[in-house]
């Protein structure tokens, strides 16, 4: 049975929109139009979800829902090697170590990179021997590589998934931009701040259409903002830099994070089978039904 169980996860990863049993990672219509959730009712047999308040959100639309568990989980194993990073790139075993991560798309670089770079700087007066690793992907690798040539700390800029979870483990905090590289985090124990920022325009059309008071995933798990967000105007660098700094320490602030964290990780469906093989049982089921 397992092994059908693992079989039928490794499929699901790579699922067929044309199956309509069940949908793997419905759209998150909770987040801008609920409305929509009543429509999919009429298509759908059920979804799997993939968040704990999803459930009952589709639930009470009228559509079966499946809480399985967030994927990013299944990276966990993954986030390792911090030690052999640092000595890898030189930076001391008591450097304190930021994670800078400005997004992977040419805007969030062109719009978050520069008060992150700002946030930087003025952090480095206050943090004795602070080091920077900007993890990046290659279609912005350019442009990430440009703006660190005169960067306000030592810095190193890194590429590939095994570097940036191996700096992930390395670092002591991270300022980051919104998206799933806030749940990797999580995982890795790395307190974080978040900043986004967004073409003028383009942000007021989606504020216009978001009905959730949290960006960052974590803080709409736990209804709190455990992860300090500053969004559009308030990404400017002495906000972002007035809360990360306690984060580079061992301050309250920095262990309270690291509780949140563990506790938005168990919401995300920690400490059982992975969430692809609970998906894996959850079409089992439907298909016997």
């Amino acid at each position: 049975m397992r092994l059908m169980l693992e079989e039928i996860a490794k499929r699901l990863k790579r699922i067929d929109p044309a199956i309509r049993t069940a949908n793997y990672a419905p759209p998150q219509v909770w987040a801008s139009r609920p409305y929509r959730a009543k429509a999919m009712a009429r298509y759908f047999n059920a979804v799997l979800t993939l968040l704990p308040f999803e459930a009952p959100f589709f639930e009470k639309n009228g559509l079966k829902a499946h809480f399985v568990g967030y994927p990013v989980l299944e990276r966990g194993k993954l986030i390792e090697g911090g030690d052999d990073f640092r000595r890898r790139h030189g930076i001391p075993s008591n450097a304190p170590l930021l994670a800078v991560l400005p997004g992977s798309r040419r805007n969030e670089i062109r719009f978050i990179l520069p008060p992150f770079k700002k946030t930087v700087e003025r952090l480095a007066r206050d943090v004795p021997g602070l080091v920077s690793v900007i993890p990046t992907v290659s279609n912005v690798a350019k442009l990430v590589r440009r703006a660190a040539l005169n960067w306000p700390t030592p810095v190193h800029v890194v590429e590939g998934e095994r570097e940036k979870f191996a700096a992930f483990d390395a670092a002591d905090a991270a300022l980051a931009a919104s998206g799933t590289v806030t749940s990797e985090l999580a995982l890795a124990k790395t307190p974080m701040v978040v900043g986004y920022r967004l073409g003028k325009v383009t942000y007021a059309l989606a504020h216009r259409f978001l009905r959730v008071p949290y960006i960052v995933l974590i803080n709409l798990i736990l209804n709190r903002e455990a992860v300090p967000e500053f969004i559009q105007a308030k990404c400017e660098s002495n906000a972002l830099s007035d809360a990360l700094r306690p984060l580079l320490a061992e301050s309250p602030a920095r262990q309270k994070q690291l509780r949140d964290l563990e506790e938005a990780v168990r919401a995300f469906g920690a400490g059982g089978e992975s969430p692809s093989l609970r998906a894996a049982r959850a079409v089992l089921e439907l298909a016997r039904q």
